[in-house]
Protein backbone atom coordinates (compact mmCIF):
# COMPACT_ATOMS: atom_id res chain seq x y z
CA UNK A 1 0.00 0.00 0.00
CA UNK A 2 2.81 2.19 0.57
CA UNK A 3 3.85 1.74 -3.17
CA UNK A 4 0.29 2.50 -4.29
CA UNK A 5 -0.32 5.77 -2.41
CA UNK A 6 3.11 7.23 -3.16
CA UNK A 7 4.74 7.28 -0.47
CA UNK A 8 8.04 5.09 -1.91
CA UNK A 9 8.87 8.44 -3.48
CA UNK A 10 9.07 10.09 -0.76
CA UNK A 11 11.22 7.27 1.11
CA UNK A 12 13.39 7.68 -1.85
CA UNK A 13 13.70 11.53 -1.82
CA UNK A 14 14.47 11.36 2.33
CA UNK A 15 17.14 8.91 0.95
CA UNK A 16 18.66 11.13 -1.74
CA UNK A 17 18.83 14.33 0.14
CA UNK A 18 19.61 13.49 3.53
CA UNK A 19 16.38 15.54 4.82
CA UNK A 20 13.47 14.71 6.41
CA UNK A 21 10.13 14.74 5.39
CA UNK A 22 7.28 15.84 7.94
CA UNK A 23 3.43 15.43 6.52
CA UNK A 24 0.88 17.29 8.84
CA UNK A 25 -2.70 15.39 8.36
CA UNK A 26 -2.20 13.24 5.58
CA UNK A 27 -4.42 10.23 4.40
CA UNK A 28 -2.92 6.63 4.78
CA UNK A 29 -5.15 3.61 3.84
CA UNK A 30 -4.21 0.63 5.72
CA UNK A 31 -6.17 -1.70 3.23
CA UNK A 32 -6.84 -2.94 6.38
CA UNK A 33 -10.42 -3.70 7.45
CA UNK A 34 -11.39 -3.80 10.78
CA UNK A 35 -15.30 -3.99 12.40
CA UNK A 36 -16.49 -0.87 13.01
CA UNK A 37 -13.83 0.92 11.59
CA UNK A 38 -12.50 2.33 8.13
CA UNK A 39 -9.07 1.37 6.75
CA UNK A 40 -8.10 5.25 5.91
CA UNK A 41 -6.26 7.26 8.77
CA UNK A 42 -5.20 10.49 8.81
CA UNK A 43 -1.93 10.88 10.16
CA UNK A 44 1.71 12.87 11.20
CA UNK A 45 4.07 10.95 9.73
CA UNK A 46 8.15 12.00 10.03
CA UNK A 47 10.37 10.47 7.69
CA UNK A 48 13.90 11.17 9.07
CA UNK A 49 17.38 9.76 7.47
CA UNK A 50 19.58 7.51 10.14
CA UNK A 51 23.31 8.56 8.92
CA UNK A 52 26.44 6.77 9.50
CA UNK A 53 29.75 8.11 10.72
CA UNK A 54 30.54 9.72 7.59
CA UNK A 55 27.53 11.09 7.39
CA UNK A 56 26.07 9.31 4.94
CA UNK A 57 22.44 7.90 4.62
CA UNK A 58 22.11 4.13 5.73
CA UNK A 59 18.45 4.17 6.50
CA UNK A 60 15.36 5.59 7.45
CA UNK A 61 13.45 6.29 10.25
CA UNK A 62 9.67 6.28 9.73
CA UNK A 63 7.19 7.63 13.27
CA UNK A 64 3.52 8.44 12.75
CA UNK A 65 0.77 9.13 14.53
CA UNK A 66 -3.05 8.16 13.67
CA UNK A 67 -5.02 11.37 14.14
CA UNK A 68 -7.78 10.05 12.73
CA UNK A 69 -10.34 10.02 15.67
CA UNK A 70 -9.40 12.94 16.65
CA UNK A 71 -10.22 14.42 13.29
CA UNK A 72 -13.09 12.89 12.59
CA UNK A 73 -13.96 14.54 16.56
CA UNK A 74 -12.87 17.97 14.67
CA UNK A 75 -15.19 16.98 11.99
CA UNK A 76 -18.14 16.34 13.89
CA UNK A 77 -17.66 19.00 16.46
CA UNK A 78 -17.78 21.45 13.19
CA UNK A 79 -20.69 19.85 11.71
CA UNK A 80 -22.17 20.65 15.14
CA UNK A 81 -20.88 24.08 15.59
CA UNK A 82 -22.38 24.95 12.02
CA UNK A 83 -25.62 23.72 12.58
CA UNK A 84 -25.84 25.73 16.09
CA UNK A 85 -24.73 28.33 13.90
CA UNK A 86 -27.62 28.14 11.15
CA UNK A 87 -30.90 27.96 14.32
CA UNK A 88 -29.04 30.92 15.85
CA UNK A 89 -29.05 33.29 12.24
CA UNK A 90 -32.41 32.17 11.54
CA UNK A 91 -33.70 33.61 14.70
CA UNK A 92 -33.59 37.19 13.12
CA UNK A 93 -35.89 38.36 15.51
CA UNK A 94 -33.82 37.62 18.16
CA UNK A 95 -30.56 39.02 19.55
CA UNK A 96 -28.30 36.47 20.67
CA UNK A 97 -25.11 37.61 21.96
CA UNK A 98 -22.51 35.18 23.94
CA UNK A 99 -19.58 36.94 26.10
CA UNK A 100 -16.76 35.15 28.03
CA UNK A 101 -16.56 35.99 31.77
CA UNK A 102 -14.57 39.05 31.32
CA UNK A 103 -17.74 40.29 29.55
CA UNK A 104 -15.99 40.30 25.60
CA UNK A 105 -17.71 39.05 22.82
CA UNK A 106 -17.66 35.77 21.78
CA UNK A 107 -20.79 35.58 19.48
CA UNK A 108 -23.07 37.59 17.48
CA UNK A 109 -26.05 36.59 15.71
CA UNK A 110 -27.41 37.62 12.56
CA UNK A 111 -30.75 38.96 14.94
CA UNK A 112 -27.76 41.30 16.83
CA UNK A 113 -26.45 42.79 13.36
CA UNK A 114 -29.88 43.18 12.29
CA UNK A 115 -30.93 45.00 15.52
CA UNK A 116 -28.53 46.78 16.82
CA UNK A 117 -26.44 47.72 13.74
CA UNK A 118 -22.73 46.02 14.15
CA UNK A 119 -21.41 42.98 11.83
CA UNK A 120 -20.32 40.39 14.08
CA UNK A 121 -16.22 40.89 13.14
CA UNK A 122 -16.53 44.42 14.04
CA UNK A 123 -17.53 43.40 18.03
CA UNK A 124 -15.83 40.58 18.50
CA UNK A 125 -13.49 40.70 21.32
CA UNK A 126 -15.77 44.00 22.31
CA UNK A 127 -16.86 44.83 25.96
CA UNK A 128 -20.38 44.05 26.18
CA UNK A 129 -21.05 47.99 27.63
CA UNK A 130 -21.00 48.88 23.86
CA UNK A 131 -24.62 47.73 24.16
CA UNK A 132 -25.59 50.44 27.03
CA UNK A 133 -26.35 54.10 27.25
CA UNK A 134 -23.97 56.18 28.73
CA UNK A 135 -25.47 56.42 32.36
CA UNK A 136 -25.72 53.02 32.33
CA UNK A 137 -22.17 52.41 31.25
CA UNK A 138 -20.66 54.95 33.87
CA UNK A 139 -22.56 53.39 36.50
CA UNK A 140 -21.12 50.09 35.40
CA UNK A 141 -24.44 48.04 34.80
CA UNK A 142 -23.70 45.27 32.57
CA UNK A 143 -21.11 44.22 35.28
CA UNK A 144 -23.76 44.20 37.87
CA UNK A 145 -26.34 42.43 35.20
CA UNK A 146 -23.32 39.39 34.77
CA UNK A 147 -23.03 39.05 38.55
CA UNK A 148 -26.86 39.14 39.27
CA UNK A 149 -27.20 36.54 36.95
CA UNK A 150 -24.32 34.41 38.19
CA UNK A 151 -25.42 34.78 41.10
CA UNK A 152 -28.93 33.83 40.26
CA UNK A 153 -28.32 31.45 37.44
CA UNK A 154 -30.34 33.66 35.23
CA UNK A 155 -32.17 37.12 34.80
CA UNK A 156 -34.02 38.57 32.93
CA UNK A 157 -36.01 42.08 32.17
CA UNK A 158 -36.47 45.37 29.74
CA UNK A 159 -33.97 48.70 29.83
CA UNK A 160 -33.26 51.18 26.96
CA UNK A 161 -29.98 49.66 24.90
CA UNK A 162 -28.14 50.99 22.07
CA UNK A 163 -27.81 50.83 18.53
CA UNK A 164 -24.65 51.36 16.66
CA UNK A 165 -26.18 54.65 15.25
CA UNK A 166 -26.32 55.85 18.67
CA UNK A 167 -30.04 55.21 18.60
CA UNK A 168 -31.63 53.56 21.69
CA UNK A 169 -34.31 50.91 21.65
CA UNK A 170 -36.34 48.99 24.64
CA UNK A 171 -35.05 45.76 24.57
CA UNK A 172 -36.90 42.98 26.60
CA UNK A 173 -34.92 39.49 26.87
CA UNK A 174 -32.58 37.56 29.44
CA UNK A 175 -29.18 36.82 30.33
CA UNK A 176 -27.46 32.84 31.34
CA UNK A 177 -24.63 31.70 32.65
CA UNK A 178 -23.20 29.24 30.26
CA UNK A 179 -21.26 26.16 31.43
CA UNK A 180 -18.19 24.18 31.04
CA UNK A 181 -18.39 19.65 31.28
CA UNK A 182 -18.01 19.84 34.62
CA UNK A 183 -20.48 22.96 35.61
CA UNK A 184 -18.56 25.58 35.84
CA UNK A 185 -18.76 29.09 34.46
CA UNK A 186 -18.07 29.87 31.15
CA UNK A 187 -19.37 33.03 29.87
CA UNK A 188 -22.91 34.54 29.82
CA UNK A 189 -25.59 34.37 26.67
CA UNK A 190 -28.24 37.10 26.05
CA UNK A 191 -31.03 36.94 24.47
CA UNK A 192 -33.17 40.13 23.71
CA UNK A 193 -36.08 41.05 21.31
CA UNK A 194 -36.65 44.90 20.31
CA UNK A 195 -39.71 45.98 21.68
CA UNK A 196 -39.95 49.87 21.17
CA UNK A 197 -42.70 49.70 19.19
CA UNK A 198 -44.86 48.16 22.47
CA UNK A 199 -43.38 50.66 24.15
CA UNK A 200 -44.04 53.17 22.52
CA UNK A 201 -47.89 52.01 22.04
CA UNK A 202 -47.82 51.74 25.74
CA UNK A 203 -46.64 54.95 26.62
CA UNK A 204 -49.11 56.56 24.37
CA UNK A 205 -52.11 54.34 25.81
CA UNK A 206 -51.46 55.95 29.08
CA UNK A 207 -51.11 59.18 27.89
CA UNK A 208 -54.62 58.74 26.21
CA UNK A 209 -56.18 57.32 29.47
CA UNK A 210 -54.88 60.26 31.40
CA UNK A 211 -55.99 62.75 29.27
CA UNK A 212 -59.55 61.00 29.00
CA UNK A 213 -59.28 60.92 32.64
CA UNK A 214 -58.75 64.58 32.88
CA UNK A 215 -61.61 65.50 30.68
CA UNK A 216 -63.80 63.08 32.46
CA UNK A 217 -63.28 65.29 35.46
CA UNK A 218 -63.35 68.34 34.00
CA UNK A 219 -66.94 67.34 32.60
CA UNK A 220 -67.72 66.34 36.13
CA UNK A 221 -66.94 69.32 38.41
Amino acid sequence: EVLDQGYLHLLDEVYRSGEPYIGRKVAYDSGIAQAGSDPRHIVDVVFQPCKDEAGRVNGIFVQGLDLTPQVALERHLSLTEARHRQIMDSARDYAIIAFDMEGLVTLWNRGAEEILGWHETEVLGRHGEVLYLDDDRQAGRFRYTMDQALLQGGLSGERWLRRRDGERFWAHGSMAVLRGHEGEAVGYVLVFRDRTAERHASEALVQSERRLGALVAAATQ
